[in-house]
This record gives C-alpha cells, sequence and structure tokens, in this order.
C-alpha cells in the first residue's frame, strides 16, 4: 500500500478527484480524519498541512505528495519532482498599497518594511536584487498588515486578485509562478520503484 500525502487547503479537492478519477476508491468526505484508506487498499491518504509536507517527504513517512511549488521552493525540501500537475495556478507576487509612493520593487529601501509567510524566497528575491530591506515574518492575514501599518509591502500567494483588491494592494512584481507538483521520497522510490510507477501512470493517463 502507497501513502499519500495530500495538502489541507486549496490543493485538497483537486488532488483527491485526481485520484477518484486515477480508478481509486477514494471517499468524498472525510470529517475530520486525517488518515484514510481507499477501500481497495491501495492507498492511504494522509492529510498533511502544505508547509509541513516536506518532513513527511524527507523523512520517509510518506511515498507521494501533492506539493505546490511555492512550498518546495520556499523549503528547499529534498525530494525527486515527478509531475506537473497543473492545477492550482497562483504566483507569489510584490504587492503594495495603492497609494504607495513605491510603483516599483527598484523603489525600494532599507527602511521599506516588507510582510511575508515566504521568508527564504523573500529573502532570496531582494538579495538577487541588491535591494536591502526589512522582511517581518506573518503566519496569516498578511493582507492586514499594510492597511494597519506594520509594513510597507508584501510577498504573498496571488490566484484571483481578489484578496488584493478587496484590500486595496496592487501587484507591482511576481517573484514565482506555482502550480501542485507531484513528488516522491527518493529512497522509497527506488524501494517502491514498480508502485509508485504504476500510480504515476494512473495519473498522468487522467491529465492526458
Amino acid at each position: 500500500m502507497l501513502k499519500i500525502a495530500v495538502p489541507k487547503g486549496v490543493l485538497f479537492n483537486p488532488s483527491i478527484k485526481l485520484l477518484q478519477n486515477s480508478g481509486y476508491k477514494i471517499p468524498s468526505e472525510f470529517g475530520r480524519k486525517l488518515l484514510i484508506e481507499d477501500s481497495n487498499q491501495q492507498l492511504s491518504l494522509v492529510i498533511v498541512r502544505p508547509f509541513d509536507m516536506p518532513l513527511y517527504v524527507e523523512e520517509g513517512v510518506v511515498d507521494v505528495a501533492f506539493i505546490g511549488k511555492d512550498v518546495i521552493e520556499e523549503t528547499s525540501m529534498s525530494c525527486f519532482e515527478i509531475l506537473d500537475l497543473g492545477y492550482g495556478q497562483c504566483r507569489l507576487s510584490v504587492a503594495v498599497p495603492s497609494y504607495s509612493p513605491y510603483k516599483s520593487v527598484d523603489d525600494f529601501h532599507s527602511l521599506v518594511k516588507v510582510g511575508s509567510k515566504y521568508q527564504n524566497l523573500s529573502k532570496k528575491f531582494f538579495i538577487e536584487r541588491g535591494i536591502q530591506v526589512r522582511i517581518f515574518p506573518l503566519g496569516g492575514s498578511v493582507e492586514l498588515s499594510p492597511i494597519v501599518g506594520l509594513s510597507d509591502a508584501i510577498i504573498d500567494l496571488v490566484s484571483t486578485g481578489n484578496t488584493l483588491k478587496a484590500n486595496n494592494l496592487i501587484e507591482i512584481e511576481t517573484i514565482l509562478h506555482s502550480t501542485c507538483r507531484l513528488v516522491v521520497n527518493d529512497a522509497k522510490y527506488r524501494l517502491k520503484r514498480k508502485e509508485i510507477s504504476e500510480f504515476i501512470s494512473r495519473v498522468v493517463e487522467v491529465i492526458k
């Protein structure tokens, strides 16, 4: 039986639907269960928070995982990236209030405060651009920080842009484009090559 990690949040439902369309007998309702098996006992699903996913993969707790490219890049997780599944399209962007004097990141300086939960990607981005800013770690409600004056800008995931618009924020630069990826633990891939390859083949047949 393969252990598959599925992330909570926006990637959860499309990932479950993909598994169902691939022929696995996955129930549509889980309640509060975080560990589910398909009725044919081919898969065991582990429901995991997105940013906990790298630990589950790297420690070999799961064989295969559905995960956003943003998490892979932010955590520098050790894994073998198998497929770009195409759904969960979003982008990691720099955004500022619409009234901000900063129209480009090139206008930023050492006193500019940037709020984000993507600390590593944010630091890497500004280092590569040769711009020094203050980066604050935020866990949630990132869009709130410019409104209350905690930050001058934010770096966060954007899908439709509706949340930014609702909070009077505008994008000024995109750092990364992200979609859901299928990844495997390197060691588990060697040990379970046949089972994992069969699983991948079934998924590929559906996404084609």
